[in-house]
């Protein structure tokens, strides 16, 4: 049930007004929220995913020697007297 805004004066018809404004603008920044919320999470998974793998990849060159924590001296080199 719908109550005519004619009913009221000029000042109370301005507050309803505003005050309808004012919730289509909440929800408007709810959805606005959410978008980004879907987005962000989004990213986390995808970079998520992403960084284990490269960190699964850097595990396993690791373990195969594919790069030593300890190289000791360079095939190069000369022993000093």
């Amino acid at each position: 049930m719908t109550i005519p805004l004619e009913r009221f004066s000029l000042p109370e018809r301005n507050k309803l007004r505003h005050r309808a404004r004012r919730g289509t603008a909440a929800v408007e920044y709810a959805v606005v929220l959410a978008l980004i919320v879907v987005v962000c999470i989004g990213n986390l998974r995808l970079l998520g995913s992403n960084s284990a793998r490269t960190y699964q990849a850097i595990s396993q060159a690791l373990g195969s020697g594919g790069i030593s924590s300890n190289p000791g001296p360079p095939a190069n080199a000369q022993a000093r007297p």
